[in-house]
Order: C-alpha cells, then structure tokens, then sequence
C-alpha cells in the first residue's frame, strides 16, 4: 500500500511537467463560444498516516481522502492523544466532502479517559 501511495504521488508531482501548454489571446467572439465543466473519471483512496511521541504523550496522525467521481468524494484528518501518565486522551476530526451532490463540512472533537 505504501509503494502505491508513493507512486501516485510522484505521477501527481511529474504532472505539471508533462503538460507544457502555451498561453494564447483570443478575441471576444472565440471566448464566447467556450464552455466547459469539470470532469472526473476513475477511483481514489488514499490515506498517510504518522505515529510519534512528544514529552511522553503518544500522538497519531492521519490524513485521508477517497472518492469516485466529482459528486462522491471526500479529504479529512484525524489526531489523537494519549498520555500514559493519567490515561488521558483527546481526538479531533475534520472531513469535507460532497455526498452525491450535498456538500459538507464535519468537525468533532472528544476527550476522555481509558478504563483498562
């Protein structure tokens, strides 16, 4: 999974170099003939994820994203926070997305402890 994640990456890093189009003036008659929309084709499903430990408190990392087409797809982030000394922890989300043609925004946060 993470060779797959690293080649798209690259493939996304060595676009702009692959397509070299040159900036051409056009009149008001060409400009008003010109339309266009947005177009997407294919899947995509992705996540990166970090664990590390700062002062003693263990923290996760993770960025997201998944969808299949232009009116279902999402990109969000998580974190999470333990802390071994009173089993404390704390979780934060954030994902926007468009749900088939209904955008959102969603947030959500919690703290609590562990009962072992």
């Amino acid at each position: 999974m993470k060779l797959k994640s690293l080649s798209v990456l690259g493939l996304l890093a060595a676009a702009p170099m692959a397509s070299q189009a040159a900036m051409v003036e056009m009149n008001e008659t060409e400009m008003s003939d010109v339309s266009g929309q947005i177009s997407f084709t294919g899947n995509f499903d992705f996540g990166f994820g970090a664990s590390y430990s700062v002062y003693g408190y263990e923290v996760d990392k993770t960025v997201y994203g998944s969808g299949d087409s232009t009116s279902n797809w999402a990109f969000g982030k998580t974190k999470e926070v333990y802390s071994p000394y009173s089993s404390r922890t704390y979780y934060k989300s954030k994902e926007i997305g468009n749900d088939y043609g209904e955008k959102y925004i969603s947030t959500y946060k919690s703290w609590g402890r562990y009962n072992d």
